[in-house]
């Protein structure tokens, strides 16, 4: 494997202009040179074409980094509220990249096992990222599901520093070392409440997964 090169890009939720046409191709985010054996070099096409197309998915931009590999729409299904649906897949860090991950960013969290990676991404569902401008995160529903190894299925507001309200719901699945992100997020002036359609949608697309 070639060196990796260990950084903490994020993908906004948030995609101003995109929306407008049907992409021909995903956008690449790449932040690694090589991949992990085990998370996907073609995270779009993790959503099946039937699915994308019955969610008016639009403007597929891809992320991959040596921790995550994922993608996000814009989406505009018939019967619920536009937003961005993100599909992410993590596998836990070796102790070798954790330590230099920390070297670099010694404030963030680099978890070395299964546990510690579902713990971690689901503390950050209810933690306000400055980055992405949120200040105040409030979990409206949290329910545990019946998939794989440990699932959750979580939905919180987020505000942002203008007053935005950010509605969004997140289902998490650990598979062994494989954790599963699925992530629909709504903007809205306000709080924006959780979704019964948005629940088995994300569901739904576990399942057509694998997972």
């Amino acid at each position: 494997m070639g060196s990796i090169v260990l950084t903490h890009a994020v993908v906004a939720l948030a995609l101003p202009g995109l929306g407008q046409e049907r992409a021909s191709a995903p956008v690449e985010r790449r932040a690694a040179q090589d991949l992990p054996p085990g998370l996907p070099e073609e995270p779009c096409s993790l959503v099946e074409p039937a699915r994308l197309a019955e969610l008016d998915a639009k403007e597929a931009i891809r992320h991959l980094n040596a921790e995550t590999s994922g993608c996000v729409w814009v989406v505009g299904p018939e019967g619920l509220p536009a937003g961005d649906l993100l599909v992410r897949i993590y596998l836990p860090l070796s102790e070798e990249a954790a330590a230099l991950a920390s070297e670099h960013n010694p404030d963030d969290e680099y978890p070395t096992t299964p546990g510690e990676l579902f713990s971690v991404q689901r503390e950050n569902l209810s933690t306000p990222d400055p980055l992405a401008g949120a200040t105040e995160i409030e979990v409206v529903r949290e329910d545990r599901l019946d998939m794989g190894d440990r699932g959750v299925l979580v939905h919180v507001n987020s505000t942002g520093g203008t007053g935005e309200h950010t509605g969004t719901t997140s289902l998490l699945v650990l598979d062994g070392e494989r954790l599963t992100a699925i992530e629909y997020s709504v903007t809205g002036d306000e709080a924006v409440p959780a979704s019964d359609g948005v629940d088995a949608l994300l569901v739904a697309m576990a399942e057509d997964m694998g997972r």
